[in-house]
Formats: structure tokens, C-alpha cells, sequence
């Protein structure tokens, strides 16, 4: 939340010109008691002390409008404003002293803040290489270690636990992309359906263990602009969450919603559903709610890795649910009217 900046006002102009006023004041008081000792008329009096009134208050009046246009093109500025990093560039030009001495300490500001950014971007980027060279590192003797456990007779209890760290590893992965500065993504028309089964065969001794099944209504034809490999990773978040929270069956179905021109994907599952005062908190990082704390192995990061992703990728994201009903997750890509008309014509064809 931004902090409330004070705006500029009348009230605080004539404030901080209390002296101004106070020796205009005194000024017109001595000078027309030296004019009135010089022998001068009341009528001469009035006009020469009314011109400088005049003029004094002519000039206040000027400063004080070019003032307020300024401070509220500032604030105008902050308002638009997305990051800080542009603050310099929306400044309006200064028309006084003090504003040209606040402009350039912003700019110098804002280009010390630059500065820290770039760096701080520099080693973020090194940090997310490190953890890619690691995942993929540690992925070859996890494999090694699966395909030795399933050449042994009573390896059965081990392999589930390899899967895990796998499972745990590729998570590793996808957060450190999904939080790069340089996030790294292709959108392009995806098949639905053909992401759904990935997703499954991804996870499908896991779901099969769990006594998990699967049915699809998606078109073959119907495409969504999406990263297919982020999308097959969010896909499979949520099939983990079914199988880990009771559901013994998953039903993926997608279809094209007219008033709001986008596509929809839903993954509902007949699982234990979430608690009511869970449900605000779903999509927070690290919050594993009831469920969570009831089965003990939740991380709290799966839904929220789905929602950070879907953030970046421009997808909108949402979750229903009722306690003993089942939980369902809701995938909407925006369309326009160009990827429209491609998606009618695959159907048509279809």
C-alpha cells in the first residue's frame, strides 16, 4: 500500500506564508503613517496603498495557482505511476526554484534506486541459473536411484518417496523461473486436451496410488494463447491436491464462454473440499489451512505457485468448494478477436 502523500492546499500555502502576509501588513501601516506625516491626502494614501496591496496580492495569487499546478501534476504522475523505477520520467517540468531542487533529488534518487535495481536483478538471475544448473543436477541420480529401487523386490515403499523429491525438485524449479525477473515463457495456441493428459500421465502413478481416476470433456480442437509446459505444471498442482485431499475422482472439462470471450478450464474434483474460513487464504503462500495441518505433508506452496504463475502468464484463476462435496479450480484465458476467429475455425473443421 502506497503511503498517503499530504496534497497541496490553500490552507497550507497561507500557512506557510503567515509572515509574508504579516509584513505586507506592517508595510502598508508604516508607509501610510509616513505618507500621512508628509502631509499627503487620505485620498492619495488610499490609491498608493491600495496599488501595492493590489500588486502584493496579484503576485501571491500567481505563485500560489503556478504552485498548485505543479504539485498536482505530481500527484497526478504518482497516481499512474506502476513502479518507481519511472518516477523521473513522469515528473512535469519545474517552474519554480524549490521544485527544480525537489525534481533533482528525486532524479538522483531514482537513479541510485536504478542502480540497486539492476544489481539486485543481476544476482537474482544468478541465483535462478544456480538453481536450474542444481535441478537438473539432481534430477539425473534421483532417475538413477528410481530405476535401482525398481529393480529391488521390496522397494515398493521407496519409490513414492523418490517420486516426492522429484515432485518437490521440479517445484524448486518452477518457482525460481516463476519469480525471475526474466520470466521465462512462450504463449501460443495450446490444445486443452492434450495438456489435461500430460498433466495426468505426469502424475500418474501418484493418482493411481491414491485411487484417483480421471475423466475429460475437452474439445481436441479447442486451443487456448498459453505456455503449454506452465500450464501442464499448474494442471498438475492441482491434480496432487485432489489425489492428496481424498477425491477419488477428477473430472477436467474446458469450454469456450461466450459473454466474457475467453476460455475456461475447470478441474473439480469429489475430494474432502476446503473449509469455509480456509477459502480467502488459498492462493497465500505458505498457508496450508486445515487440510493442510490434518494430513501434515502440505507445503502451502501449490496453490500458490498456480496463482503467481497464472499472474504472470495473464490467466485468471479461481476455486470453489464446499466441505464434503468437493473443490474445484477454475483456469480462464482472455481471448481476442483475432485468436477467436482462429478457435471458431478449428471447431468448424473439428
Amino acid at each position: 500500500m502506497r503511503p498517503k502523500i499530504p496534497g497541496f492546499t490553500l490552507k497550507g500555502y497561507l500557512h506557510d506564508h503567515v509572515l509574508a502576509f504579516f509584513l505586507i501588513v506592517l508595510s502598508v501601516a508604516l508607509t501610510s503613517l509616513i505618507l500621512v506625516c508628509f502631509g499627503l491626502s487620505a485620498s492619495g494614501v488610499l490609491v498608493i496603498e491600495g496599488t501595492f496591496v493590489l500588486a502584493c496580492a496579484v503576485a501571491l495569487i500567481h505563485d500560489y495557482l503556478r504552485r498548485l499546478r505543479y504539485w498536482e501534476a505530481v500527484s497526478d504522475a504518482l497516481q499512474a505511476m506502476s513502479h518507481a523505477a519511472h518516477i523521473n520520467e513522469m515528473m512535469p517540468e519545474p517552474t519554480f526554484a524549490d521544485a527544480r531542487i525537489a525534481s533533482g533529488v528525486i532524479g538522483a534518487l531514482s537513479c541510485a534506486y536504478n542502480a540497486e535495481l539492476g544489481q539486485m536483478r543481476a544476482e537474482c538471475d544468478d541465483y535462478r541459473r544456480y538453481i536450474e544448473l542444481w535441478v537438473h543436477e539432481v534430477k539425473a541420480p534421483i532417475a538413477a536411484a528410481s530405476l535401482i529401487a525398481a529393480r529391488i523386490p521390496d522397494a515398493s515403499e521407496i519409490l513414492p518417496e523418490l517420486e516426492r523429491m522429484e515432485r518437490e525438485v521440479a517445484n524448486a524449479l518452477f518457482y525460481a523461473r516463476a519469480t525471475s525477473t526474466t520470466f521465462d515463457y512462450q504463449i501460443r495456441a495450446t490444445e486443452l486436451a492434450s495438456a489435461a493428459r500430460e498433466a495426468v500421465r505426469t502424475h500418474a502413478r501418484f493418482l493411481i496410488q491414491r485411487g484417483v481416476s480421471v475423466s475429460f470433456d475437452i474439445d481436441e480442437a479447442l486451443t487456448a494463447q498459453t505456455d503449454k509446459q506452465w500450464l501442464v505444471f499448474m494442471l498438475g498442482q492441482v491434480l496432487l491436491n485432489s489425489a492428496q485431499y481424498g477425491a477419488q475422482h477428477v473430472h477436467m472439462s474446458a469450454s469456450w464462454t461466450e459473454k466474457a470471450h475467453s476460455v475456461v478450464l475447470a478441474v473439480a474434483d469429489d475430494g474432502e473440499g476446503i473449509p469455509a474460513h480456509d477459502m480467502p487464504s488459498v492462493f497465500e503462500r505458505s498457508y496450508v489451512g486445515e487440510n493442510g495441518r490434518a494430513y501434515g505433508k502440505s507445503t502451502g506452496m501449490g496453490l500458490y505457485l498456480v496463482a503467481l504463475m497464472c499472474d504472470r502468464c495473464g490467466i485468471g484463476v479461481s476455486l470453489t468448494s464446499e466441505e464434503g462435496v468437493g473443490t474445484t479450480v477454475s483456469f480462464e484465458f482472455p481471448q481476442d478477436l483475432a485468436r477467436r476467429s482462429v478457435h471458431d475455425k478449428s471447431v468448424r473443421q473439428a
